[in-house]
């Protein structure tokens, strides 16, 4: 009876630790397959059903592309007439402001030099062809290659401007001024006041009048001037 029980006490803590191991062994066990069957839960928590799925996105379709581009078309077509009218304008005062640019220059040298200098078309009465301002140096009011200096010159005016045959009253056309020493313009024919280079836009039918009185200043009448 003894040795049974001393042997039962010598072999009981190997049981003991036997018995431990596995418990720890099944623990182990319960917890690998706890996070096993929680990490798919999670993975089909995450999945989206068929019906919840985003579509992917596959940019325009053919529809919405040719709607887009029948509205650009649309609204290029609206604005093109107003550009053109845009441009015309622009064109027509940047001739006149030229023109008028040209005028004080031609005065300017004639006070400074105390000399006749002209202003005038290149081609007769014709300012859309272009114009020029020279030094007289022959006194002849006429454009003379290698006698007369030329301080300044201008290109054709663009197409859409030309010359306008029915200008306000007092817009008289003329070809060319003539500045005197003093700054003020040769006397005009008759009793003409003052005188005038009319110009119109092809494109929008308005008008400017770059006018010259006898005392040399230059002034632009609009399309609302009666009388310049």
């Amino acid at each position: 009876m003894r040795r049974g029980a001393l042997d039962a006490q010598i072999h009981r803590p190997q049981e003991n630790r036997v018995f431990l191991r596995g418990q720890r062994w099944r623990a182990r066990l319960r917890r690998q397959r706890h996070a096993h069957h929680d990490g798919e839960d999670m993975l089909v928590a995450q999945a989206p059903s068929p019906l919840q799925r985003p579509h992917a996105s596959a940019g325009f379709t053919l529809i919405e592309l040719l709607v887009v581009i029948a509205m650009v078309a649309i609204l290029g077509a609206l604005a093109a007439p107003s550009m053109r009218q845009f441009a015309a304008n622009q064109e027509l005062s940047g001739a006149t402001s030229n023109l008028v640019a040209a005028a004080m220059t031609a005065r300017g040298t004639a006070i400074n030099r105390n000399r006749k200098v002209v202003i005038e078309a290149v081609t007769t009465d014709d300012w859309t062809a272009g114009w020029r301002v020279y030094v007289d140096a022959d006194d002849n009011e006429s454009y003379s290659v290698g006698t007369d200096e030329l301080i300044a010159s201008g290109g054709p005016l663009p197409d859409t401007v030309v010359r306008n045959t029915s200008p306000p009253t007092g817009c008289s056309f003329k070809g060319q001024f003539v500045y005197r020493g003093d700054g003020f313009l040769t006397p005009f024919a008759g009793s003409l006041q003052n005188a005038a280079i009319p110009l119109i836009s092809t494109v929008t039918g308005r008008k400017r009048c770059v006018v010259f009185d006898k005392i040399g200043r230059t002034r632009v009448c609009g399309d609302d001037a009666g009388t310049c």
